[in-house]
């Protein structure tokens, strides 16, 4: 049988963001402080669900998987009997190769091909431009990121387009919302505003976005196209689970979220200098 050529199944960009926070916690648990036996099962446990999420997530990322196989070839540590210093650094060492499989694999993204990007509304492959340089900023409680997401928009030279910052003119919640989105794109901030939890498990609470949140996360989707929506998600927050093939981005604190949108941005179809995003 013939192998499928190696192509990523999402964008450049939405696979540069979720494997630099792979890497970005793999070192923290690498780094974390290790004095006990204790401590040490819970750093390799720790460990195991890092590792185990990494090999789904490179599942997920591209179309086959060689990438998956090459990062889960096996490598098994010896472990010391009655030695913390020995498995400590055994540890550390084991988490290093992982680490550096991942890095690996980070840094030839950019050599891999993207898949074909059909545009909903008319069939073709080639990109429309932009309806204008609005962005329009969906969030919720969450001031800091709508203020993080907004100054970065207008850093970028395009318009940040925020609800309640647009004049009323006597027109409902509706009216305005539906006179203010038409834009190029639109950003969406899933944080972690609400809890809640499923009928079925109902003491599992969890953080979620606010429900309006999630309804302009699909309107935007059906009017602009999945191409045109970015999802930026903060850490712990239940993702919506009925937007196949939507991009979501992690909002990390070390701020490579803002790369991967620029280049979303820019695939729409934005004019935009990626030298412009630091």
């Amino acid at each position: 049988m013939t192998k499928s050529p190696l192509t990523l199944a999402v964008s450049k960009g939405e696979a540069e963001a979720k494997m630099q926070a792979r890497l970005e916690k793999g070192r923290e648990i690498r780094n974390s402080s290790i004095d006990s036996r204790e401590t040490l099962l819970a750093a390799r446990a720790a460990e195991d669900k890092w590792s185990d999420y990494n090999r789904e997530l490179l599942k997920y990322l591209f179309k086959n998987d060689d990438i998956a196989g090459e990062y889960a070839l096996g490598y098994g540590p010896v472990w010391g009997i009655g030695n913390l210093n020995s498995d400590v650094r055994t540890f550390r060492e084991y988490m290093d190769e992982y680490i550096n499989r991942l890095e690996s694999i980070f840094e030839r993204i950019e050599l891999i091909p993207e898949p074909q990007v059909v545009s909903p509304h008319d069939g073709s492959q080639e990109v429309a431009k932009p309806n204008g340089d609005g962005v329009f900023i969906v969030h919720g409680h969450d001031d800091a990121a709508k203020e993080s997401a907004a100054r970065f928009v207008e850093k970028l030279q395009l318009r940040a387009i925020i609800l309640h910052e647009q004049p009323n003119a006597g027109r409902t919640i509706i009216e305005k919302f539906e006179a203010c989105s038409n834009v190029g794109f639109a950003i969406v901030l899933l944080t972690p505003d609400d809890i809640g939890a499923s009928q079925s498990a109902p003491d599992k609470l969890g953080p979620r976005a606010r429900q309006n949140v999630v309804y302009e996360l699909a309107y935007f989707t059906a009017k602009l196209g999945r191409g045109r929506v970015c999802a930026l998600y903060k850490e712990g927050v239940e993702l919506p689970s009925d937007y196949q093939g939507m991009l979501y981005i992690p909002m990390d604190a070390a701020g490579a979220w803002r790369m991967a949108l620029a280049k979303e941005m820019k695939n729409a179809g934005f004019q935009i200098d990626l030298n412009k995003v630091f």
